[in-house]
C-alpha cells in the first residue's frame, strides 16, 4: 500500500520540503532580467519524481548541495558559469 509523501516542515515561518539528493545542475539562460540562473534537479524525500528548481529553493540544504558538488565538481554551481 503506497504511503503519502511527508508534509512540508516549517523553517522560519516558511513551508519547506526535505531535499534527499541533488541529481543535476544547469544554467537557465532565461533567468530574471536576462541573467542566467542556476537550477538544480532535486530528489525530494518521500516523493518519486524529481523536479527542477532555482538554486535558492534549496538554500536550507547546503550540505546536500555541497555533497553534490564534491561528487560532480565539473557541474554548474554557485561559483561556476558555463
Amino acid at each position: 500500500m503506497p504511503t503519502d509523501p511527508p508534509p512540508p516542515i516549517e523553517v522560519e515561518g516558511v513551508e519547506e520540503w526535505e531535499v534527499e539528493d541533488i541529481l543535476d545542475s544547469r544554467w537557465d539562460r532565461r533567468g530574471r532580467g536576462g541573467r542566467p540562473r542556476l537550477k538544480y534537479i532535486v530528489k525530494w524525500a518521500g516523493y518519486t519524481d524529481p523536479t527542477e528548481v532555482p538554486a535558492d529553493y534549496v538554500d536550507n540544504a547546503a550540505e546536500v548541495v555541497a555533497n553534490f558538488h564534491r561528487r560532480y565538481p565539473d557541474k554548474p554551481g554557485p561559483q561556476k558559469r558555463a
